[in-house]
């Protein structure tokens, strides 16, 4: 397990409004590391969930396939910041064309593609 300075920068540039709630990121690595890893990103007390850590964990399924699962967030009610990013995206939209982008708790609770999971690759 460590903790690496220009893991946490990289990271806290992706948080950007939310760098406040981030105060240790943290990559565990398996004991075989060809096995996997886990992001365990620890917060302070906010406004938005309850969850005081998070964690993104990938390795490899049963079928040698990479795989990943999050820790579901428990957000407050009228706080998910999913919900209210995916609003704000449909509102510019529909004003202009924009390449997607995410968020970063729609990158912690996308699984679909671990992969091709680029901020990921970042911390390890």
């Amino acid at each position: 397990m460590y903790t690496h300075i220009l893991h946490q920068s990289v990271i806290l540039k992706v948080l950007q409004c939310h760098i406040f709630l981030v105060f240790q990121l943290e990559v565990e690595e398996f004991e075989d590391i060809k096995s996997g890893y886990r992001i365990k990103l620890s917060f302070s007390q906010n406004p938005f969930f309850t969850n005081d850590v998070l964690m993104k964990e990938f390795h490899l399924a049963t079928s040698g396939d990479p795989a990943s699962q999050s820790t579901p967030i428990k957000w407050n009610e009228n706080m998910n910041l999913i919900q209210k990013a995916l609003k704000s995206q449909k509102a510019m939209d529909r004003k202009r064309k924009l390449s997607e982008s995410r968020t970063f708790f729609q990158w912690f609770v996308d699984n679909s593609d671990p992969s091709a999971d680029d901020i990921a690759e970042v911390c390890i």
